[in-house]
């Protein structure tokens, strides 16, 4: 596997081999990384830095910024975690540079290894360029552990096998559940595209019945007789009291078909929203809270007939995540729909 960041050369003899560097959101996985290279390569705690596990971690007591410092400068290997936890995290940019200065110089190997295809989104841009190692693809992954043992000159391979399987186990839920939530984003998409079709009939049917009424009163204009005037005019206005009428229960009915849904994102801390509420006026003007529960994935569902708006109109929402409870505002023109949880609860 080849990389655009300088690689390690066999005349290196470091006192450690691996830095991982990732977010603190992402220390689960990062701990599972640490223990599938410890085993692979067969590497001592103290030859494997990763700061999520203790014994992997820095020392108690020391300088932070010293000790990530020493520790890369004795590395042969650094490795990035590119993940939505890493891209917000204030340490890992500094590791990054501190590592890619000691790649350009030839003294260390820099690689770049996502969770997911997705994840490469979050690779900061010095490092875009880089091949990466896409951890939920074993085939890949099996790939960079070979190429780590040639970098570091390990020995014969050790039993990795459990570590290996659990690595690719996390990887792939990930994979699974960025699926699900794209599929149900397309979903909510086919639904506004239809709305605004509906939209566009409504509109329609409204600009042909100003057009009826525009043709009679011209005709009104050419009636001679008075009497004939007023049956004609009569009759137009029936005729214009039914097709008002017939749109306005269409309309009725289409507000009722359009739902209000969405799902919703937190790349960064993994909260997981219960409820999802939406304040209306209720039939006699009193404000009234219309509620959905959202699914494991954060996706939820409002029927129209419930929610009976418009779907022009600028929703109040209110997310309840455990004890918390978020404020905002959605407009509904836009699809998908997705909220993402930037703050704390309100």
């Amino acid at each position: 596997m080849q990389s655009d960041a300088p690689q390690p050369t066999a005349a290196r003899s470091p006192d450690r081999g691996v830095f991982i560097s990732h977010g603190h959101a992402d220390a689960e996985l990062a701990e599972a990384l640490a223990r599938l290279l410890q085993h692979f390569l067969g590497l001592r705690p103290d030859e494997i830095t990763c700061s999520s596990a203790p014994e992997l971690g820095l020392r108690r007591g020391a300088d932070v910024s010293d000790e990530i410092r020493e520790r890369i400068e004795h590395a042969r290997v650094f490795i990035l975690l590119a993940t939505a936890g890493s891209a917000g995290s204030q340490w890992v940019p500094h590791e990054c540079g501190l590592a890619w200065a000691a790649a350009d110089g030839g003294t260390l190997g820099f690689f770049v290894a996502t969770p997911t295809p997705a994840d490469r989104a979050w690779v900061p841009a010095p490092y875009a360029q880089c091949v990466g190692v896409t951890l939920s693809r074993s085939d890949d992954t099996w790939q960079f552990l070979q190429q780590l043992r040639g970098e570091l000159g390990a020995g014969g391979v050790p039993p990795f096998v459990t570590g290996l399987l659990e690595l690719e186990r996390r990887c792939a839920a990930l994979e699974a559940e960025a699926t699900k939530a794209a599929e149900h984003a397309r979903a909510a998409e086919d639904r506004q595209r239809l709305s605004r079709a509906a939209r566009w009939k409504w509109a329609a049917c409204l600009t042909v019945l100003l057009a009826a009424v525009a043709l009679g009163i011209q005709h009104a204009r050419h009636v001679g007789q008075a009497q004939d005037r007023e049956t004609a005019l009569n009759d137009m206005k029936a005729t214009l009291s039914a097709q008002a009428l017939a749109c306005e229960e269409r309309r009725s009915a289409e507000l009722a078909e359009f739902s209000f849904s969405g799902f919703i994102q937190d790349p960064l801390h993994g909260l997981r929203c219960a409820r999802v509420s939406v304040r209306r006026p209720g039939p006699n003007g009193a404000p009234r809270d219309i509620s959905a529960t959202c699914g494991a994935d954060g996706v939820f569902v409002i029927p129209g007939a419930d929610l009976n708006a418009d779907p022009r109109e600028r929703l109040p929402v209110t997310l309840f995540v455990g004890e918390d409870r978020y404020e905002t505002v959605v407009d509904r023109s836009s699809a998908p729909i997705a909220i993402r949880l930037t703050g704390g609860g309100q």
